[in-house]
């Protein structure tokens, strides 16, 4: 699993597979996107982005949305969106009797306060979380520089508008990577909404 500590595994731990749960539910009319227990990043991302919508997602691919979001939900895109969980609106769980259990500010509002950063696989198993959609972001530039004064060109570039995605400044003018190569930014891209990478080189 994704956890820094290791605490996603253990001895005389129960490992329960949710991967197959990964169903996403697009509301176009309400703006909502209601995805499954074992949607991943990159999942979510295939899913809405070909629709033009970004989501305040994580930047790894493979992690897990409800791991993600329940751990607060930090990514690439939070200054711009928010965190993962402020777009969180209901969740379901089976709690340890087995019961399915709906939280959000209406119907067990601590849990669902709760399930909002501390941690995910604390209070059962989640089987579904529905965010609210972000606007659709008509386009956005994406840009790696490789010069000493990369930050200068940067600000230049941001004052101009739009959605700045992020910047790879290297001193000393470091080998900018193959054209052909892909990188995470891919995934991270697709969190804006974003169809296609430019990359303007200094």
């Amino acid at each position: 699993g994704h956890n820094y500590e290791g605490y996603s595994t253990g001895n005389c731990v129960l490992v329960i597979d949710v991967s197959r749960m990964n169903t996403v539910e697009i509301d176009e009319e309400r703006k909502l996107v209601k995805v499954g227990g074992g949607v991943k990043n990159r999942e979510l991302y295939d899913a809405i982005s070909t629709k033009g919508y970004p989501f305040p997602g994580g930047t790894c691919p493979t992690v897990g949305v409800s791991g993600y979001a329940l751990g607060g939900g930090w990514g690439l895109s939070s200054r711009y969106f928010g965190l993962g969980c402020d777009s969180l609106l209901e969740i379901q769980l089976v709690d340890a009797n087995g019961c399915l259990i709906t939280a959000n500010e209406h119907h067990n509002r601590a849990l669902f306060w709760a399930c909002q950063g501390a941690g995910g696989g604390n209070f059962g198993v989640v089987v579904s979380l529905t965010f609210r959609l972000p606007n659709k972001v008509p386009g956005v530039t994406f840009f790696e520089l490789y010069a000493d004064y990369a930050k200068e060109i940067a600000c230049g570039l941001a004052s101009v508008g739009g959605v700045v995605v992020g910047v790879v400044a290297a001193a000393g003018g470091a080998a900018a990577p193959a054209a052909e190569e892909k990188t995470e930014f891919d995934v991270i891209l697709a969190s804006f909404g974003a169809k296609k990478l430019d990359v303007i080189k200094a």
